[in-house]
């Protein structure tokens, strides 16, 4: 939520809630605002945008992500599912685009081809983010996104 949200719209909620009036509410500022700034923002030229913990069940939402990598080339956008249903919903739909990752723990598009995750045994890089039971890499636990983000930016070495 933007700093002064509260103070220039005291009488909106500022969250949300799971209803059936999801969607109307969603209409009404300031979240109209908000949806206008996020267009803005992936129509503005090159840029990543990562994504954690949103499931793409709000289809006004999921327009604008992606009416926004359809227009924009050089926007690259990457989700970070906790389970398979997420992912394979958008492969099947047909949304996943060259721009577009969906990083799954079974499942991944990346560059607009999906395939299952298979652990390499040479392979060091995942180990800290692979699960041994269950055979399915867990970056869609958020604390091991960012561990992963922080070692992809060369801050961290991989834990043995």
């Amino acid at each position: 939520m933007g700093a002064g949200a509260k103070e220039k719209f005291p009488d909106s909620e500022l969250v949300i809630y799971p209803s059936k009036d999801k969607y109307e509410s969603s209409r009404k500022q300031p979240f109209t605002s908000y949806f206008d700034r996020l267009k803005e923002f992936l129509l503005g030229g090159e840029g990543i945008f990562i994504i954690s913990g949103y499931s793409f069940s709000d289809d006004h939402i999921n327009e604008v992500l992606y009416n926004a990598l359809n227009q924009n080339n050089r926007l690259h956008i990457i989700a970070f599912f906790f389970d398979d249903a997420p992912q394979k919903k958008i492969v099947k739909s047909g949304r996943n685009f060259p721009n577009f990752t969906l990083i799954s723990p079974s499942e991944a598009s990346i560059s607009g081809r999906s395939g299952k995750w298979a652990k390499n045994s040479k392979g060091k890089i995942l180990e800290p983010y692979w699960n041994k039971e269950t055979n399915k890499l867990e970056l869609g636990d958020f604390k091991k996104m960012v561990d992963f983000l922080i070692f992809c930016t060369g801050m961290r070495e991989v834990k043995e």
